[in-house]
């Protein structure tokens, strides 16, 4: 079995399959789970503590109950501008740190790396100048265009956003394993004529 995984300190989810799951796709075969624990505002540094702990301890006994060689992670994205990062950061050095400790290998991989295995998306641009448009009439980010294409392709309608994530990962660690997954063949770029 194998693993993906999308650490969050409210909802880290997992998604675990055989490697043989490629050709047959059958989505039955993917197990989810999400762990996490979402804390008062008032939390104590040892309230968040405990969180990051029980969450690495939830993610170890879940992959070892089923038998899981090889974790691929999503790293983490401080691009988002979120004012709990340093927490995130902490919170994947203690899940790699039990990692280890259980010795369970793991590799990191970057969300953009993993959702260009399952198809060629574009994140809408804004004009610039332009005002913000309310939600329901801005276009699918990016993340909403490949759950989208995951669901059209067979992927469970009750998995939360987050399992959707960890398949992702989970897809790619399958791809690099030589495993198979789903794998969308990128159109060449055309090439660019030279003027005369």
């Amino acid at each position: 079995m194998i693993g993906g995984l999308d650490l969050s300190l409210r909802a880290s989810a997992l998604a675990l399959g055989p490697t043989d799951w490629a050709p047959a796709l059958d989505w039955g075969r993917i197990i989810v789970r999400t762990v996490g624990l979402s804390l008062e505002g008032t939390a104590t540094a040892r309230d968040l503590a405990r969180r990051t702990i029980g969450i690495a301890e939830a993610i170890v006994t879940c992959l070892q109950a089923h038998g899981v060689t090889k974790v691929w992670i999503e790293d983490y994205a401080y691009g988002k501008g979120d004012a709990r990062s340093h927490q995130l950061g902490e919170l994947g050095g203690v899940v790699k740190a039990a990692l280890y400790r259980e010795g369970i290998e793991f590799a990191a991989v970057v969300a953009s790396s993993a959702r260009a295995n399952v198809g060629c998306f574009s994140a809408p641009r804004r004009p610039k100048g332009e005002p913000r448009l309310p939600k329901h009439l801005r276009p699918p980010s990016l993340k909403e265009q490949v759950h989208a294409a995951l669901r059209a392709m067979g992927a469970p309608q009750d998995w939360t956003a987050d399992e959707l994530d960890a398949w992702v990962v989970m897809n790619h660690g399958l791809i690099r394993g030589g495993h198979g997954g789903i794998l969308v063949p990128r159109e060449p770029k055309a090439k660019k004529r030279r003027a005369a």
